[in-house]
């Protein structure tokens, strides 16, 4: 077996086990160093994955940089040890399932921003007709159901309804629209998106098809944190404790939707969710934003250090 298959083994030896840390880490860690570990390992995945094909479809002379072709002589080397028939299907069903993987992703993208961009353009009507110009940050509905929910776009958008604000104290709305600020800022909408898009791409994949439940419970989890920061982790605590799950425009995020005890549980007895990160958590946090990117790297090096770099 080349060095290339043994990196794609890799990727999905990677693939099926890192759900399982990863649920571990969601009821445990800092929700934010969960997402970083999260889009590293899907990157790891990916370039595992797709570092053999890359490679074999490279052309291996004129014009190349000599790192290519010692990644060619290293990793799809010693070529007689596997058949040529035997490649080149190998070559032609990895490009038919590449293609096939972009086409499922595009599709499912091409769809959500559709709907979001729809939902959107709504909410931004009624918001015109309702408060007659652009310098309200929230849209107030006249329901008297509590409702609070953000939406992405251009200005983005959070609603909120009367009832949210007879149904709960001072402290705790703040604490709910805080929230929803956070899924804006922090571009929450997008890594939910991406989570499905990437479920829909490549639904055989226990790591990618698990991504939409677990990024929506970390990107809840992680506006929890932020909203308990700036208000305390009681306000949260009893907005979500007064508010239940109501339905909401599809591509949205609603404070009281997803994972809710878990958020409960993690408030309750996590203090520290009411207060920055401490220190060692900030410095874990950059770490992890500096070197995520290196281990898709860290992984084609150790696949040629397993290979036997022919002349």
């Amino acid at each position: 077996m080349t060095a290339a298959l043994l990196i794609s083994v890799a990727g999905l030896t990677l693939a099926l086990i890192a759900p399982g840390p990863l649920n571990a880490m969601l009821r445990r860690s800092d929700p934010h160093i969960t997402l970083l570990t999260w889009a590293t390992l899907v990157v790891a995945t990916v370039t595992a994955l797709l570092a053999p094909l890359v490679l074999s479809l490279a052309p291996g002379h004129g014009g190349m940089a000599a790192l290519t072709e010692l990644a060619h002589r290293c990793l799809l080397a010693p070529h007689d040890t596997m058949p040529a028939r035997l490649e080149s299907a190998i070559g032609i069903v990895g490009v038919l399932m590449a293609t096939i993987t972009v086409v499922r992703f595009l599709i499912h993208w091409r769809a959500t921003a559709r709907q979001r961009i729809a939902v959107h353009d709504k909410h931004i009507s009624l918001f015109r007709i309702l408060h007659g110009h652009d310098s309200e940050p929230v849209l107030w509905l006249p329901l008297p159901t509590p409702v609070a929910y953000s939406i992405a776009g251009r200005p983005a958008m959070i609603v909120a309804s009367n009832g949210l604000r007879n149904e709960l104290d001072d402290e705790a709305l703040n604490a709910v629209l805080a929230h929803e600020r956070a899924h804006i800022r922090r571009h929450h909408h997008f890594l939910v998106e991406l989570a499905e898009a990437a479920a829909y791409a490549v639904p055989w994949l226990p790591l990618t098809r698990r991504s939409p439940e677990l990024v929506r419970a970390l990107v809840e989890l992680d506006a929890d944190s932020h909203a308990a920061h700036r208000h305390g982790s009681a306000p949260v605590h009893r907005a979500l404790t007064q508010l239940r799950g109501h339905a909401t425009p599809a591509t949205t995020l609603a404070i009281a939707q997803d994972c809710v005890e878990l958020r409960l549980a993690r408030l309750a007895d996590d203090h520290a969710q009411a207060q920055h990160a401490p220190r060692r958590t900030r410095a874990a946090i950059w770490t992890a934003a500096v070197t995520a990117p290196i281990l898709p790297l860290v992984m084609l090096g150790a696949g040629v250090a397993l290979s036997t770099c022919g002349g």
